[in-house]
């Protein structure tokens, strides 16, 4: 089996179930329950479409959804898109359109700047929202889909994935300070070589914790996300 990005956190699921993954504030989420939330995300991704290679748009605060709907992504064969939160809607619109987003994951927050990118030219379809919060009553022209529907989900299994070292796993938009942001394309391989060298020149283990500083449309974001 060729390893891939969203296969570190299955391995983690196998061996420290029960050890946090993630904490943010006062929530937390272990390797375990990540895994299992992941594959249902990945299962509801691709039941709407979203096919391998398909780029899909993250636009929300850093969260443990933010970190959820990465490896449901990864799991789906999809690309991560991860995009500023406090993106204004025209930066918003241009990279959907630049980058071809079909799906997005968002939050209610975000709301007004998503109003605005609907229009002739939108190749958005599916917007999953990660609150309960969001008013999905909304009359957008894409499919609307709560978190709840993925949280019960009843397939938990990890889909077929055929992606392979070669593939783009994310991309990650420049802040275009000297003209439109530009997509930096980032694949498995590139991606998992960083990530060893740094687990390996830092001597990470088990009992390491590792803050996550890093936005997660900044390229240090990997080491944060994968290393620990």
């Amino acid at each position: 089996m060729i390893f891939l990005l969203q296969h570190l956190l299955e391995e983690s699921a196998k061996k420290i179930p029960d050890k946090k993954a993630v904490v943010c504030l006062d929530q937390s989420i272990t390797y375990g329950e990540l895994n299992i939330l992941s594959n249902k995300l990945a299962h509801v991704f691709r039941n709407n479409d979203v096919q391998k290679g398909d780029r899909v748009g993250i636009y929300m605060d850093k969260s443990i959804y933010s970190v959820l709907s990465i490896h449901g992504i990864l799991k789906a064969g999809g690309i991560y898109v991860p995009i500023d939160p406090k993106a204004p809607a025209l930066r918003l619109d241009y990279i959907i359109k630049n980058c071809g987003i079909k799906c997005l994951i968002t939050s209610s927050n975000k709301v007004e700047n998503i109003e605005q990118i609907f229009h002739e030219k939108s190749p958005v379809k599916v917007i999953i929202f990660v609150d309960e919060a969001a008013d999905i009553k909304k009359r957008y022209p894409a499919k609307i889909i709560s978190v709840k529907e993925v949280v019960d989900y009843k397939d938990n299994s990890p889909p077929e994935n055929d992606s392979n070292w070669m593939d783009l796993a994310y991309i990650l938009y420049t802040s275009g300070s000297t003209g439109n942001p530009k997509g930096v394309m980032i694949s498995h391989l590139n991606a998992l070589t960083f990530i060893n060298w740094a687990y390996n020149t830092f001597k990470i283990s088990q009992k390491d914790v590792l803050a996550n500083h890093a936005p997660l449309h900044f390229d240090l974001s990997i080491f944060d996300l994968f290393v620990g």
